[in-house]
């Protein structure tokens, strides 16, 4: 089953709230996909609307110059620049094909990066090679990735995922890849891909013409991502209105989540289990009966929810280990 398979088994759905979808029998789900991390604050993020509401009153729709885009980058740098790695330049195009076009043209038209644009090594860093796609433990399925793989073959297009665990080496040395292509949190799969290049990394051909509003959204999602608390450390709280018993707030014991389903890496939940013994369709269907949506690909991380309540943690937890003892 692929990737339209999987989303074809999703019900219509009438509205999203935060981290759940609502269908129309009333039925609520947890989203644990959040449309590949593009939904990562959220399906309606603070301070979105608001900032949309603000361009659109003055117009500014069609692809014309503006001061958005650059506003853009000033952001997106401040958000990368603590991370160890060099200085960059920000680009943005239309969609992820036209993105793909721009880094192959960078490395060259003959350069593998073509064929493999984006795929992750790891569901937190990911990369792809010069070379092509690391060989060695969870290489291609989006677990972890040994030392000897990445010594095996420079990183070359990294992904850069918010709300990382502390720098290991493995991320250290995706962070310092010429290309890093952010995963920022714009819901809609509509908004621009954005590409951060080192200042010593390939030219590209510059930047598409991009509706301001796109742009101006984009830069308004990044500067949440530095006010987000999960900055901390923190990956999930009991939603604050829903007050626990004799109100005291219990914290999930996400360690828990680590078992044969799942490899951690912070907020992102990659699939670790063998797919000759237990495959992933059945679990994303077992999931969904339970009220969970999991990534709709095996290869792209689930991610746990900003917030949720105590119970749909243990809820989670509980399917997991039906699933694991069978």
């Amino acid at each position: 089953m692929g990737v339209a398979e999987r989303r074809a088994l999703l019900p219509p759905i009438r509205r999203a709230r935060g981290f759940y979808l609502y269908d129309y029998d009333g039925n609520r789900y947890l989203d644990c996909w959040q449309n590949g991390g593009r939904a990562l604050l959220g399906h309606s993020p603070r301070g979105l609307s608001t900032r949309l509401k603000n361009v659109l009153s003055t117009g500014l729709l069609a692809e014309l110059p503006s001061v958005h885009g650059r506003r853009l980058e000033r952001a997106l740098l401040r958000l990368l620049g603590p991370d160890p790695g060099p200085d960059r330049r920000v680009y943005w195009y239309r969609d992820e094909e036209r993105a793909r076009r721009a880094v192959s043209a960078g490395f060259g038209a003959d350069s593998p990066v073509t064929h493999a644009f984006g795929r992750p090594y790891d569901p937190a860093v990911g990369g792809v090679s010069a070379r092509g796609p690391a060989a060695g433990p969870g290489a291609g399925r989006g677990g972890p990735v040994s030392g000897a793989a990445h010594a095996a073959a420079a990183v070359s297009v990294a992904l850069w995922r918010p709300f990382l665990p502390p720098r290991t080496a493995e991320a250290a040395e995706a962070a310092s890849a010429p290309v890093l292509l952010p995963v920022l949190p714009f819901p809609g799969g509509f908004a621009p891909r954005v590409v951060a290049v080192a200042s010593e990394g390939p030219e590209l051909p510059e930047s598409d013409p991009v509706s301001p509003l796109l742009l101006a959204g984009l830069e308004r999602m990044v500067l949440a991502l530095g006010d987000d608390p999960r900055n901390d450390g923190s990956l999930c709280w009991p939603e604050p209105q829903l007050p626990q018993r004799k109100g005291k707030r219990r914290a999930p014991a996400w360690g828990e989540l680590e078992s044969a389903l799942w490899h951690r890496r912070g907020p992102y939940l990659a699939w670790a289990a063998d797919e000759d013994e237990l495959g992933y369709d059945s679990v994303f269907r077992r999931f969904l009966e339970a009220g969970f949506v999991l990534s709709l690909c095996p290869d792209e991380p689930s991610i746990i929810p900003g917030w949720c309540a105590h119970g749909e943690f243990v809820r989670f937890l509980a399917v997991c280990r039906a699933i694991e003892n069978g």
